[in-house]
Order: C-alpha cells, then sequence, then structure tokens
C-alpha cells in the first residue's frame, strides 16, 4: 500500500493521493511512495515550483565488510540504499 507525505513548515505530515495527484498534473500510481516537496533550493534538486518525488530502493555493496560481525550488512555483503527522486527519473512512468 502506498503513502504521501509532505513538507508542512519544519513538520512532516500525511498526504492524500488527491493532492499528489492534482500537484503531479495525473493519477499516480497507488503503490508507490511519495513526496510532495514545496518549491525550493534541495542541494541536489531545485524546484521552481511544488513537486511530487517517488521513492527508489537499490541494492549496493557493503562499505566495510569485515565478515560475519559486520553492523553494517550483517555478513553477508549488501545493503538497501534509497532516495526520493523526482517522478520525471522514473523510466517507464507517463
Amino acid at each position: 500500500m502506498g503513502t504521501v507525505t509532505k513538507r508542512d513548515g519544519d513538520e512532516i505530515t500525511i498526504a492524500t493521493f488527491e493532492e499528489a495527484d492534482e500537484v503531479a498534473g495525473r493519477r499516480l500510481d497507488r503503490r508507490g511512495r511519495y513526496h510532495i516537496c514545496p518549491a525550493g533550493d534541495y542541494g541536489l534538486f531545485v524546484f521552481p515550483v511544488d513537486t511530487v518525488t517517488r521513492y527508489a530502493e537499490w541494492p549496493r555493496e557493503c562499505t566495510g565488510c569485515e565478515g560475519a560481525g559486520c553492523r553494517e550488512c550483517g555478513g553477508h555483503g549488501r545493503v538497501r540504499e534509497g532516495m526520493f527522486l523526482p517522478l520525471e527519473a522514473f523510466v517507464g512512468e507517463e
């Protein structure tokens, strides 16, 4: 089940899919995790208007694996990384 959040000042609050649909200008996939970002400079991204971002996750190798006692990966050598990206970053999204 998907979720939508938004920034309200310094707080992050729950939003509705209807709010996200309106900002995105289309109906979003209800299975995704989305965040409504107000216009502003976020370092890596600058949004001139309110924008909807979607959460993406991918595996990567452990950065300091020392075997079975590794705190980062638990000894299996892989960890999950993730971040919110603008909808335009998703290939195949309409």
